[in-house]
């Protein structure tokens, strides 16, 4: 009898390992066996960084338990095709053909230039390595909420409604691991990654979706412009509610772009609220539905399609529970904030709190819609809020003295949030337990600077009482009359170099960050940053500026020439500064203007000895 029963097991697991569903658990079997394969490879990569060791462990137990759930029981597996088809015809339902008839006239009308981005090539971020592309989505992550302000903003004007609007978010880095390093293959893949940065709008009817759109394709290509960037817009649209099928019936609008003054690719996200709010249930499928995509399709939706439909049917739906509808998923939730994100009854950084946020807290909500109109909705433009503006736009004295001294202490806030990011994401993740490398490189810094330079202040000739300084990392030009700040004398600090970075002699120079020594003034994508000091020749030569007599022709002024783009000038444009290809027009030999002057009185001989 105990033999017979062998027999008939050994039978019912040969006709399962033949069946679909016994070819289905095997892919899983190889998919498991595949993340082992690639782990001693991505072992070596990451050998010295802690913190992204920890990642590793913890983006494989999510994804070797979520395998294994399905793997070690059939019931869940064909639970789980059945419900690709039930949350498909759930969503086709909800789309009906008059839902489908108001997207397509709403997309004709409003984005007649879609299909271009639909046909665009895949893009990818610009980075050397995921820490750079991690460390890169947290720098940027406030100038994308800022530009993303904008948006709403520009919607608000021409009254564009939507439902809700997520923010500025990042990936959690558990899951951006796993992608970058056990989905993507080659050393680069990580670069294919393009939502480290993302944010979402729900809308209630297409119309407003589809003129969000326009907006947001107007808004990017004017990023462009401003910055004289040689790339940007735009760079690719998945618009899902377009084709007559989509698998597994969520339906979507996908738009790719630079984040502004970066080369980090950010994908924003716009939604249909009647299928947005089946959303959780969808994305909980899709996580398990994702671990049998291959390069010909989803073979678990091939399967459910083929032999789930035909007893299904294409009208028997999904039935969601109570808690299936209230809110989104949890674990989606946690993967688009990213690991270093709040909880929700945390407060905000300081950094990132809006400018409604911080006049509420101030005691100065009555102000919020007087500071929008005249478009200071920017609060790290703040700094350029001098007293007699403050009172044009009706604060009494008093308020005026409370919004001086609070901003003062919100900006010293920030420089310490900056600070304490800087150094723990730097350390941690980049480079882990190599600290004695990072004194080294720090003091090297330290030593160069005690001996070849001085410290000077750039000085605005046509705006006498705005210095340069950075702020988030990004230089501009500020009013120096009402801010004499600890925090503003450092920014505005730099040390001349020379030789430059690139090893040239006069006239070439470097700037270094005095409050952050292992920084130096460099453009990227045209735009100047303090950026942590590379080995690379690009990096050298971005750093690297050619003293030249100022383009006004004023004495005592000087122009900085770029090292590897000879026919752009440092200017600044909107009190942000840049390298742009040299005019004859007043207003840009003047932006392009400065006096640098010594801060110590005592090196201004030696400054003039130098230039």
């Amino acid at each position: 009898m105990a033999s017979t029963e062998g027999n008939e097991g050994k039978t019912r697991r040969a006709s399962l390992g033949s069946s679909g569903i016994g070819q289905l658990t095997s892919i899983l079997a190889e998919h498991l066996q595949r993340m082992k394969l690639k782990n001693e490879l991505v072992d070596k990569i990451i050998a010295e960084s802690a913190s992204l060791q920890d990642a590793k462990k913890r983006s494989l137990d999510d994804e070797t338990t979520l395998l294994l759930s399905i793997m070690d029981d059939i019931g869940e597996m064909n639970t789980f095709l059945n419900n690709i088809v039930l949350i498909e015809n759930l969503f086709n339902q909800c789309y009906t053909d008059a839902l489908k008839k108001q997207q397509e006239d709403a997309r004709a009308k409003y984005a007649p230039n879609i299909g271009k981005y639909e046909h665009a090539s895949k893009c990818q971020s610009e980075a050397d390595s995921f820490v750079e592309l991690v460390f890169a989505g947290q720098t940027h992550l406030v100038s994308f909420q800022t530009w993303l302000d904008k948006i709403k903003k520009q919607c608000d004007i021409q009254k564009v409604q939507f439902v809700s609007s997520s923010g500025a978010q990042t990936k959690k880095i558990a899951r951006a691991f796993y992608k970058a390093f056990y989905v993507y293959d080659g050393a680069d893949g990580f670069k294919r990654m393009t939502d480290i940065l993302r944010c979402s709008f729900v809308f209630s009817d297409f119309a407003s979706l589809y003129r969000c759109f326009a907006i947001i394709e107007l808004m990017a290509e004017q990023t462009v412009k401003a910055t004289n960037a040689p790339h940007g817009g735009i760079l690719r649209v998945k618009d899902r509610f377009h084709p007559s099928t989509m698998p597994f019936g969520y339906r979507d609008l996908l738009v790719n772009m630079y984040c502004p003054e970066s080369k980090v690719v950010v994908e924003i996200q716009l939604h249909f609220e009647g299928l947005y709010k089946y959303k959780k249930i969808s994305h909980a499928m899709y996580k398990k539905a994702r671990l049998f995509e291959r390069d010909d399709g989803n073979l678990a939706y091939m399967y459910a399609t083929k032999f789930m439909r035909p007893k299904i049917g294409n009208f028997k739906v999904y039935e969601p529970s109570a808690e299936e509808m209230t809110g989104v998923d949890a674990d989606e939730d946690e993967e688009e904030k990213g690991v270093d994100a709040p909880d929700a009854a945390e407060p905000p950084k300081a950094s990132e709190k809006s400018y409604t946020t911080l006049l509420k807290e101030w005691g100065l909500q009555k102000y919020v819609t007087k500071f929008e109109e005249d478009g200071w909705d920017d609060p790290h433009g703040w700094n350029d809020l001098d007293d007699d503006t403050l009172l044009e736009m009706g604060l009494p004295k008093g308020h005026v003295n409370k919004f001086t001294r609070m901003r003062t202490k919100w900006l010293e806030e920030v420089q310490q949030e900056e600070e304490s990011a800087d150094v723990a994401i730097f350390q941690d993740v980049v480079y882990g337990n190599q600290q004695p490398k990072l004194q080294a490189l720090r003091q090297a810094s330290n030593d160069h600077r005690r001996s070849t330079g001085i410290n000077v202040r750039l000085v605005s000739a046509n705006f006498p009482s705005h210095w340069v300084r950075h702020r988030n990392f990004a230089l501009f030009i500020d009013d120096s009359t009402h801010d004499k700040s600890d925090l503003f004398m450092k920014d505005s600090t730099f040390t001349m170099v020379r030789p430059s970075l690139d090893g040239s002699g006069a006239p070439f120079v470097s700037f270094q960050s005095v409050n952050y020594p292992d920084h130096f003034v460099r453009h990227q994508n045209f735009r100047l940053y303090i950026h942590r000091r590379e080995g690379s020749q690009l990096y050298i030569k971005d750093a690297s500026f050619k003293v030249v007599p100022a383009l006004n022709g004023r004495n005592g002024y000087i122009s900085l020439q770029s090292k590897n783009y000879p026919g752009h000038y440092v200017r600044h444009q909107n009190y942000a500064l840049y390298i742009h290809q040299r005019e004859t027009a007043d207003l840009y030999v003047n932006d392009a203007s400065f006096k640098m002057e010594a801060v110590n009185p005592n090196d201004a001989q030696k400054l003039k000895t130098m230039m």
